[in-house]
C-alpha cells in the first residue's frame, strides 16, 4: 500500500454529517494559453478541470482526517476516501491557481464549526486505513461540461 499523507488532526464523527466525495472531472470555465496564463476562452488552448463530487454521509464510527493533501474519510470498516467538508465551488479565473488552498481553508473552517456544534470530536489518534486512498477524480470518467458539480445523494 502506498504511503499515506501525514495527519495533522483527526476527528471522530459523533453524528452524521454530509461530506463530498470526488467522482470525476468536468471541463471548467478556465482556459490557459501556451505560457500557462489564464486567458478568455477564445484565446485558450488548454482548459482546466473542475472536480465533480457526490454527496455522501459520514457516520458515527467514521473518522475525518485533516492531512496536508486535504481531508480524508476513514470509515469504521477501514476504507479511505478523499472528501470535502465544505460545499465544492467551481474554478474561477481569479482564484484558479489558489483553488485547492481556498478549499482546504474552507474545509478547516467547516471542521471547526462541526467541532463547536458537537458533531465532530477530537480523536485521540488517527485511525490507520485498511486500504489505499481511492482517487476517482484522477482516473475516473471524464464528465461533460454541463454535468453538475455536486451529485445529490439519492433518497
Amino acid at each position: 500500500m502506498p504511503a499515506l499523507p501525514a495527519v495533522d488532526r483527526a476527528f471522530d464523527v459523533v453524528s452524521p454529517i454530509v461530506v463530498f466525495q470526488p467522482v470525476g472531472r468536468r471541463p471548467s470555465e478556465v482556459y490557459l494559453d501556451e505560457s500557462r496564463q489564464i486567458v478568455p476562452a477564445a484565446d485558450g488552448r488548454h482548459r482546466l478541470s473542475d472536480i465533480v463530487y457526490r454527496e455522501a454521509e459520514a457516520r458515527p464510527g467514521d473518522q475525518i482526517q485533516d492531512c496536508s493533501g486535504g481531508m480524508l474519510l476513514v470509515t469504521e470498516a477501514g476504507a479511505c476516501h478523499p472528501v470535502r467538508l465544505s460545499p465544492p465551488q467551481p474554478l474561477e479565473a481569479q482564484t484558479a491557481f489558489r483553488h485547492a488552498q481556498i478549499a482546504a481553508e474552507a474545509d478547516r473552517a467547516t471542521a471547526r464549526q462541526l467541532l463547536a456544534d458537537g458533531r465532530l470530536a477530537e480523536a485521540p489518534k488517527p485511525r490507520r486505513p485498511k486500504s489505499a486512498v481511492a482517487h476517482p477524480d484522477r482516473n475516473g470518467a471524464a464528465l461533460p461540461e454541463d454535468h453538475p458539480l455536486v451529485i445529490a445523494e439519492a433518497g
